[in-house]
């Protein structure tokens, strides 16, 4: 892919307005310089400089500390399948994509649903089919999926990664059926406690995440990409994690508080194809 291309935002501007400078120190990386702009056309917001294009993104995150077994509890994957339990049909046909070692597969396939995943971090799909889930490797696009085949598909912590939104979101429309949910998880940089830890608050990866969502920008694009309608958007989640003393009871009570008044660092949405 040519450099215009990499810098050209999804609704296919080229002109940004810079709105953030730091220094970012999490997750293992120390004193990555990087900057936040904004579309000025759509609003859009990125990273610079453009996080590489590695497959292995995932693989920090110490695949070899997941269990061996299929007991492994993963809270927020047991949350969402709750979530789908209670809008789509018993049985149905449910793709995460992104699904790194299959947890929301898992727990998808033990409440009776017909779950499947795939993912381009070969080391977490070796995992994940070792643990005998229903995963492969690749991108959505790569595994030719009948049209209006799934009666759900979900993209939780994906979309802030991939270059090529379009054509993504595009796919997930092609392969839903009408009304058919779509399920997003992203983080929200405009939530309270980004606004009060500025460059340390930990989803800014700008190493990884190319794009930063608000509300209105990521219902831009899905609405503006596929037949879709809006059911809920909201920000009342929390993805900083906890810490311990006194930093980890105020974190705690901020985010709670932010949770209430909808101002969480996560969008949670979900949309329905018409």
């Amino acid at each position: 892919m040519d450099s215009d291309n990499l810098i050209k935002c999804n609704c296919g501007a080229y002109e940004y307005k810079t709105l953030k400078k730091g220094i970012y120190n999490r997750l293992g990386v120390l004193n990555y310089h990087f900057e936040i702009w904004k579309c000025k056309k759509c609003d859009l917001m990125r990273t610079f400089p453009i996080p590489p294009n590695n497959p292995n993104f995932k693989s920090t995150l110490d695949i070899k500390g997941i269990k061996e077994d299929n007991q492994a509890v993963d809270s927020w994957s047991k949350m969402i399948a709750y979530e789908i339990s209670k809008r789509c049909p018993p049985c149905g046909r449910v793709l995460d994509i992104g699904c790194y070692t299959g947890s929301l597969v898992w727990e998808l396939q033990k409440l009776g649903f017909q779950a499947i995943g795939c993912d381009i971090d070969p080391a977490a799909v070796k995992k994940g089919i070792q643990l005998g889930r229903n995963i492969k490797l690749g991108i959505v696009s790569e595994h030719k999926f009948e049209d209006s085949f799934f009666d759900a598909v979900v993209c939780n912590a994906v979309l802030e990664h991939i270059l090529e939104l379009s054509s993504t979101i595009q796919e997930v429309g092609r392969i839903l059926k009408k009304n058919g949910l779509f399920f997003i998880y992203v983080p929200y940089c405009k939530g309270l406690i980004p606004k009060i830890m500025g460059n340390n608050w930990m989803s800014w990866v700008p190493q990884q995440h190319v794009w930063h969502f608000d509300k209105k920008t990521l219902q831009q694009i899905v609405l503006a990409k596929g037949n879709f309608e809006v059911i809920s958007l909201e920000s009342k989640g929390m993805i900083e994690p906890p810490s311990k003393g006194i930093k980890g009871l105020a974190k705690k009570i901020i985010g709670r508080t932010a949770g209430f008044l909808n101002f969480g660092d996560g969008i949670e949405a979900i949309f329905i194809k018409k």
